[in-house]
């Protein structure tokens, strides 16, 4: 930077001179228009304020009335939806009861069967428990019979 280029700042005295001019002389009164120009500024932004809350607002409104309306359409949509398809997929009561009863003998047969079986079987077991209680009695005797008649 050029000598010429710096600003030159005041000395001390020449400072406290310029102070003590300020707070002796007169004030410097403000132009009339700022003020009010200040003021107008102030309202208008307390307008756009107040404007963008009341349109803010109705928005608001507009978009919880749409989301009722939404879940009105839903529950009425289900009412009417609901019962007609519980019906087509149900048959009607007698078809139903006579499909139960099929399956109750279905089930009391198959019972049946398994019962006889399960006898069948036990008759079974207890003829083979029968013979090799026998035939071990008597291999017992006849094991027996030797043993005694070597002892004697």
């Amino acid at each position: 930077m050029r000598k010429e280029d710096t600003p030159e700042y005041l000395s001390d005295e020449e400072l406290e001179a310029l102070i003590r001019e300020t707070e002796e002389g007169p004030m410097i009164k403000a132009p009339e228009y700022l003020e009010e120009n200040i003021l107008h500024k102030i309202e208008q932004q307390q307008k756009v304020t107040v404007y963008k809350e009341k349109v803010s607002a109705k928005r608001k409104l507009l978009i919880y009335s749409m989301k009722v309306m939404a879940a009105a359409a839903a529950a009425i949509a289900f009412l009417i939806v609901v019962p007609t398809v519980e019906q087509q997929s149900r048959p009607d009561m007698e078809t139903y009861v006579a499909e139960a009863k099929e399956q109750v003998n279905k089930d009391l047969q198959e019972q049946k069967e398994k019962t006889k079986k399960r006898s069948e079987e036990q008759n079974f077991l207890q003829s083979v428990n029968d013979a090799s209680s026998a035939f071990c009695n008597f291999i017992t005797e006849t094991t027996n019979g030797w043993f005694l008649k070597e002892e004697r």
